[in-house]
């Protein structure tokens, strides 16, 4: 069996101190996630995303990988914190498609 070297950690100095997470910060973020979604529904809608990015960029697919139930996700997860109308509408809508998906 191998024997794992414990190598220490060689900057110590970097993980001294923790940031501050405070309501503030954790608000800001999630303000952030939320415009990033809002940008991904203009962009992939009842549609999904690639499982993985070309250049950054992911193009938009069917429902055809296992990776398209984060996006649901997500939007389901966005609904909840909300209650926004748009992010339930949009995830019920992308439930068809794994209906289908589940059919073949």
């Amino acid at each position: 069996m191998l024997k794992i070297k414990d190598e220490g950690i060689k900057d110590k100095l970097k993980f001294s101190s923790s940031p501050m997470v405070d309501r503030a910060f954790v608000e800001g973020v999630l303000k952030l996630v939320l415009l990033k979604l809002d940008r991904m529904i203009e962009k992939f809608d009842d549609k999904f995303l690639s499982p993985a990015s070309k250049s950054l960029k992911y193009d938009v697919v069917d429902n055809i990988y296992w990776t398209s139930s984060f996006y649901t996700g997500m939007l389901w997860l966005a609904y909840e914190l909300t209650g926004e109308e748009k992010y339930k509408d949009l995830a019920k809508r992308h439930l068809d498609s794994f209906e289908k998906k589940t059919q073949k």
